[in-house]
């Protein structure tokens, strides 16, 4: 794809925000606070039903978090839909028309608007593309790294909100991706992009399209449908002609959202002098979905599980991060009263431009995330994942002396991603965060890159929901280029912010003989 990246990304987090920071029903502060009580229904027949109590009046409520394990019943959920390949209802038709239609939509505008040369499409550039072979492109980092993903994006929320399932949708990213290649542009095909747009596609399709049904929510308010459209246009279009394409289930899931100065010696030019510190705004909005280690999870679908990472700070070189992963397939493991998570294979979508440390890759790697109690005021939650990166860009090389080429590398390679974080009676946090990635640079442009992210940050809660904390990050760039030798480089970041969190789960009824024994 060429042209100027989609200029979503502060789109993204704001709306996003506003999707958690919106009241909702079952919405507590605090993942241990009491479950509304329950109703005897043996009593019912005869007489109103009343609220249970413990026998001790001044006990607090048992809940799935403080019950121990021997006494525990399953969880009682509210029914869920069973996975179909093809849901009933379902309409394969519509995202098909739509994925053409925006196809066309960018054609044409390439074309007539843009008057881009490679948009001259006929059908000799058509069949010549159908017999050439794929290579890698030199578009701008930015196009191919996000550019495409968010072009693949559309096809996929389409699919999603027409009424099929996660698997059901991705053929239409795909093939949407496919038909580009060959007939969007009359320049050789892109094997980046045809393996870039589906991959990250899929997996920024599929949480923005859970993350306008959360915004939505009961569709009653105006305000929460024009973030869910600008979250998911063909979500918030496919949402008005079939009036409801979203199953979402009520699942657990904790957010943060903060604001404040950041202080970075970032390089920018690898071949500049030595970079100075910049002070500038940073605006950031954590999110995971599906808690793996509460009660009331259970994984039955990809994405049930995933976890979302977005900042943007406003320097003179504009820093980005949208760090995106979920579980494609998997099963729980453990039990409430210890360690509860969820294994298997995750998919994921990383991208982050310090400088010279940039680095956006598409994914699929076996991990594991979840947590539990350590005492009773003291939770523990960790996530370790190692990736094999399908395909990926990252660092700054010099363009060739006529200034054309790519000033990034790109080929496959690893990643891993090591995070930890204690609360402590919901007042504390401590966040610890690693993440390295390795690339082999393929095509005309050689050499390996190793980058990496560490960040420590402590948060201290002062009122409700909001409390203070600062955040330093130490970035590493290792490159071994073609020619031999090794380079290496070093950037640091020190973060102060304010912070809002906020926690959802569904409610838990226990057993009412658990709470009169």
């Amino acid at each position: 794809m060429r042209g100027s990246a989609v200029p979503a990304r502060r789109v993204l987090i704001a709306a996003a925000c506003l999707a958690l920071s919106w009241p909702q029903p079952h919405d507590a502060a605090d993942p241990r606070s009491p479950p509304p009580a329950a109703e005897d229904e043996v009593a019912a027949a005869s007489a109103p039903a009343a609220p249970l109590r413990a026998v001790a009046p001044d006990a607090p409520a048992a809940t799935a978090a403080t019950l121990p394990a021997s006494v525990l019943p399953p969880p009682a959920l509210s029914p869920r839909p069973s996975p179909h390949p093809l849901p009933p209802g379902a309409n394969v038709f519509l995202p098909a028309a739509e994925s053409a239609a925006v196809t066309l939509a960018m054609m044409g505008w390439n074309r007539w608007v843009g008057e881009a040369p490679w948009a001259d499409i006929t059908g000799d550039s058509i069949g010549r593309n159908l017999r050439s072979a794929w290579v890698l492109d030199d578009d701008q980092f930015w196009i191919n790294q996000f550019g495409h993903p968010y072009q693949g994006m559309w096809s996929m929320t389409a699919a999603r909100s027409a009424g099929l399932g996660f698997w059901g949708s991705t053929p239409y990213t795909i093939a949407s991706s496919l038909v580009w290649e060959i007939a969007g542009e009359t320049e050789p095909p892109s094997i980046n992009d045809q393996i870039t747009t589906p991959i990250g596609g899929i997996v920024l399709g599929e949480v923005l399209f859970r993350l306008a049904g959360i915004l939505r929510g009961d569709g009653r308010n105006p305000w929460r449908e024009l973030g869910a459209g600008l979250l998911a246009p063909m979500d918030a279009l496919n949402h008005g002609l079939l009036h409801d394409g979203h199953d979402e289930l009520d699942e657990p899931r904790a957010w943060t959202l903060s604001a404040g100065p950041v202080a970075a010696r970032l390089a920018w030019d690898a071949a500049g002098p030595p970079p100075g510190w910049e002070t500038s705004p940073e605006v950031a909005f954590r999110m995971v979905h599906g808690l793996a280690w509460h009660p009331a999870f259970r994984f039955e679908r990809p994405f049930d599980h995933f976890e979302l990472e977005a900042a943007y700070a406003g320097r003179s070189n504009p820093d980005a991060t949208l760090i995106l992963r979920g579980l494609l397939a998997g099963a729980t493991y453990g039990d409430p009263a210890g360690w509860r998570g969820v294994y298997g294979l995750y998919g994921s979508f990383d991208l982050d431009t310090p400088g010279v440390f940039r680095v956006s890759t598409s994914a699929l790697g076996l991990g594991t995330s979840g947590g539990r109690l350590l005492a009773h005021d003291v939770r523990v939650e960790g996530t370790a994942i190692v990736s094999g990166i399908l395909i990926g860009g990252g660092g700054q090389v010099a363009r060739d002396a006529e200034g054309k080429g790519r000033d990034y590398r790109l080929g496959p390679g690893g990643q891993s991603v090591l995070e930890l974080q204690l609360t402590a009676a919901e007042r504390a946090t401590v966040r610890l965060g690693l993440r390295h990635y390795l690339l082999f640079g393929a095509g005309t442009i050689g050499g390996d890159e190793l980058i990496g992210a560490g960040d420590a940050a402590v948060v201290v809660r002062i009122a409700g929901e909001h409390g203070v904390g600062i955040e330093g990050t130490l970035h590493t760039r290792t490159l071994w280029p073609e020619t031999g030798g090794r380079e290496a480089f070093t950037g640091r970041s020190v973060r102060v912010f304010w912070e809002m969190n906020g926690f959802h789960a569904p409610p838990e009824p226990l057993d009412p003989a658990l709470l009169t024994q």
